[in-house]
């Protein structure tokens, strides 16, 4: 709206990006770290350090010499595998599509794009699980900016499928690895509750790198039901609550709800087993704590998911 009403305005090559814009206006909040990346991958504070392929980023700016010299040295790097990042592979994806696509670049779309999704094999197969879920996170966020710069060629049916690639290989290596990633989480229910609240809840403005890995992940209908309860019995009463609190909060949002629907059945057990330990605790104490825990906080979570479930 404000490029519509302020014509004058340069915001088309922004530093930062137009997603920092609109958070600092609508939100009024100042990411001080997309700003600086945004700033270093400007084509205004380039020097010896900036990637080849952000130079290419900026290949309208370029001379017919520079730009194919560029474009062999971008070509190599990628064919090379060169880049841990999977927000970088996507970049030079979508770049060489773009280039193909408009003429500047002699390589077809269809052989770029098998390139590339074999580099995705490859990287999803070496890479190490934590940092995997995190670049895939970050690799399939919906704002499509990295470093302050729109991906290349998102228009492409060639590029969406690139994309939609990503994400199914994705699901076959956390299929894989799920069983191993539950047990994981469970120690870390034990150890760290507030790491726990993290890791299964949807991701704050403040903390975006490190929680919500498992927010739209069903992980919990993979962990043993009888051994939820017997962990979350040996947690003290004030850990049990904050448990408790962090199941409400996991289901706190319906387009969220959607993709846990797997753990509704999961829930139920898991409050069928409280209510039945509660009962063998009849008048001590302990049994009050897990009748609360099951009506302030389970009862609440099924109803959430729950309503997801039934047709309107």
């Amino acid at each position: 709206k404000m490029l519509r009403r302020y014509p004058n305005l340069n915001l088309h090559e922004p530093f930062p990006s137009k997603v920092w814009w609109q958070t600092f206006f609508d939100k009024g909040i100042i990411d001080t770290e997309e700003l600086e990346q945004s700033l270093s991958s400007s084509k205004y504070f380039q020097d010896e350090n900036t990637p080849n392929w952000i130079r290419l980023w900026h290949f309208y700016d370029l001379t017919d010499d520079d730009f194919s010299d560029l474009l062999k040295k971008v070509e190599l790097e990628y064919c090379d595998r060169r880049f841990s990042d999977i927000r970088e592979i996507k970049h030079i994806t979508g770049i060489l599509l773009n280039l193909s696509d408009i003429g500047l670049y002699s390589r077809n779309k269809a052989k770029i794009l098998e390139n590339s999704k074999c580099y995705i094999d490859q990287f999803i197969k070496e890479a190490q699980p934590e940092k995997l879920r995190q670049d895939i996170a970050w690799a399939l966020d919906p704002f499509s900016v990295y470093l302050g710069l729109a991906f290349s060629g998102s228009s492409l049916p060639e590029f969406k499928e690139f994309v939609d690639y990503i994400q199914e290989a994705y699901k076959l290596e956390r299929l894989k690895s799920m069983p191993n990633d539950a047990q994981n989480l469970l120690a870390t229910m034990q150890s760290d509750i507030w790491k726990f609240y993290e890791m299964i809840c949807p991701r704050s403005l403040k903390n975006q790198n490190v929680s919500g890995i498992y927010c739209e992940i069903p992980i919990l209908k993979h962990i043993d039901q009888a051994d939820f309860v017997e962990k979350l019995l040996l947690m003290n009463p004030k850990h049990q609550q904050l448990l408790g609190y962090a199941l409400t909060k996991r289901y706190e949002l319906d387009w969220v709800n959607e993709k846990l629907l797997e753990e509704l059945d999961w829930l139920k057990s898991v409050k069928a087993l409280l209510l039945k330990e509660a009962d063998n605790r009849k008048g001590k104490l302990s049994g009050y704590h897990l009748n609360l825990l099951v009506g302030k906080y389970f009862d609440k979570a099924i109803e959430k998911l729950e309503a997801k479930h039934s047709p309107a």
